[in-house]
């Protein structure tokens, strides 16, 4: 690697002595004041710049610059000259330097702050980039050969490298990225979690715990058009000659979310053609079926009666899942819609739990309810909170064994109110707590009991819920599951007092209960 000299020369030469040993190093040199500029020039730096020595002298230091990058230097540029400190080539800027001419070469500058008589000045070391050595070039030809945007940054997260794909996404050339955060180029509110995920990167480096694992993170870039480029950033340790350094990759996956889009609207077209073509003759079965269950025992014997039992059984179950892949195309396209009023959630869930009975009774678990005397109002649609109160029971039912028990909660206090269902049973994997209202997901424990579904319940109650402000939760403890609902309750109606949770001896009003 070529030795970088002029920390050594400045280190123990006065003011005056500094031009005749700029003279002796063998990069272009430049060395200007606290004001930024020029006092000083060697012969190297003329002939790779085309300028005679008066041309240069007193002049901004960013005369050397492209003007493009000019302005948006001078803040920068200023406050380094009042406040220097040093930058070796190796762990200094990439930048380009403008000859006389208009041309431009890109070179790597190093920085070495010297203190004399006249205040102290700085002396900036230019070496074009092609005078560079084998590992520097090794380096870089690592970074350019990446089409993504790359970066290499201190153990603090300030880039101190980057490539030509960087300076599209970003829309910055090298200089204006270099020193810069990582962090600066995204929107604040990815700040924390960008920058808990690079200190993650260089503490498991540090301590040799899978230091080449990367940490993978989807964010955002605005460009300056304030269109949004959705990226992926993958974060991983870089060990070079000047020690650890993290070398962080954004990737543009705006195609990826364009034909996942495509695929998701394919998909739900797709389910919505078949969902309306099987809801009509649907309707249609359980309508005569309804019709034949209403003929006296003459005109239908005790054996075929059950047997009809099971056929309209059967064509409500497919019936609601119809209805749900209805409901769930409609999340999809934006369609779906509440229509908001003054409902009393405690007797929309008195009526669900009611409505709830005979399917609990049939599957021979204990179904019980604890709320106040008090009505609870909200804001909402009746009947879409009633279908995320139904989903819960149905979901906690099945996965209920028998002689199980189910129980059902309201509680609430000047702000909020919530329902929450509790049922003893398989239990969710902590592997599948986090993934249980995502769309079409179905945990291991459902697969394994082969229980009836197809992963949409849940996902809706979460777009119902969140369609009305509120929030819903999941939480399994050994072999107990409790989801929550909570929403925001109408104000100035005086809240019940908070109820225990229903476990362990649960308090029982007076309500439905089967078993």
């Amino acid at each position: 690697m070529a030795r970088d000299t002029t920390t050594d020369l400045a280190a123990r030469l006065d003011v005056g002595q500094l031009s005749l040993a700029v003279e002796v190093i063998q990069d272009s040199v430049a060395v200007y004041d606290a004001h930024a500029r020029i006092v000083i020039v060697n012969d190297r730096l003329l002939a790779a710049t085309g300028y005679s020595r008066a041309e240069l002298v007193g002049q901004p230091v960013l005369v050397l610059i492209p003007e493009a990058l000019r302005e948006q230097l001078i803040p920068r540029m200023t406050a380094y000259a009042l406040a220097p400190v040093p930058r070796t080539l190796e762990a200094g800027l990439t930048t380009r330097i403008e000859r006389k001419d208009g041309s431009t070469f890109e070179a790597q500058v190093a920085n070495t702050p010297v203190h004399g008589v006249e205040g102290h000045l700085v002396v900036a070391s230019i070496r074009n980039i092609r005078d560079v050595s084998l590992e520097e070039i090794k380096l870089r030809g690592m970074l350019e050969a990446n089409p993504d945007a790359t970066m290499i940054c201190t153990p603090e997260g300030r880039m101190i490298l980057s490539n030509a794909g960087a300076s599209r996404l970003f829309e910055q050339e090298h200089v204006t990225l270099f020193n810069q955060p990582v962090a600066s180029l995204f929107p604040s509110h990815h700040g924390p979690e960008l920058r808990k995920q690079l200190q993650a990167c260089h503490d498991a480096a540090v301590a040799g715990d899978q230091p080449s694992m990367a940490h993978t993170l989807d964010l955002e870039v605005v460009r300056k058009d304030a269109s949004v480029v959705p990226v992926e950033v993958t974060i991983s340790s870089l060990h070079t000659a000047q020690g650890l350094t993290l070398r962080v990759i954004v990737k543009d996956i705006s195609e990826r979310w364009r034909l996942a889009h495509e695929a998701e609207a394919m998909k739900d077209g797709f389910l919505a053609t078949v969902s309306h073509e099987l809801r009509t003759p649907l309707t249609s079965v359980l309508g005569y079926a309804e019709l034949l269950e209403d003929l006296g025992q003459e005109d239908l014997s005790q054996h075929a009666r059950l047997l009809l039992g099971v056929v309209i059984r059967n064509a409500r179950r497919e019936l609601r899942l119809v209805d749900d892949l209805l409901t769930m195309v409609q999340i999809g396209e934006g369609a779906f819609r509440i229509e908001p009023g003054r409902v009393n959630l405690a007797q929309l869930v008195q009526d669900a739990v009611e409505a709830a009975v005979p399917v609990a009774r049939r599957a021979r678990v204990m179904l019980s309810l604890v709320t106040s005397s008090e009505d609870t109002f909200v804001t909402g649609d009746a009947d879409r909170l009633g279908q995320a109160v139904d989903n819960l029971l149905t979901n906690s039912l099945k996965f209920s064994p028998e002689s199980g028990e189910v129980a059902v909660a309201l509680t609430s206090d000047a702000e909020t109110a919530t329902v929450a269902v509790i049922n003893q049973g398989v239990g969710i994997a902590d592997a599948d707590i986090e993934h249980v209202f995502d769309r079409l997901y179905r945990g291991d424990n459902a697969v394994v009991a082969e229980k009836q579904g197809v992963g949409l319940g849940l996902s809706i109650v979460r777009s119902i819920v969140e369609a009305h402000g509120g929030e819903v939760r999941a939480a399994c403890t050994d072999a107990t599951t409790r989801f929550e609902i909570t929403l925001p309750r109408i104000a100035g109606v005086r809240a019940p007092a908070p109820v225990p949770p229903p476990r362990d001896g649960p308090r029982r009003n007076p309500g439905p209960v089967a078993g």
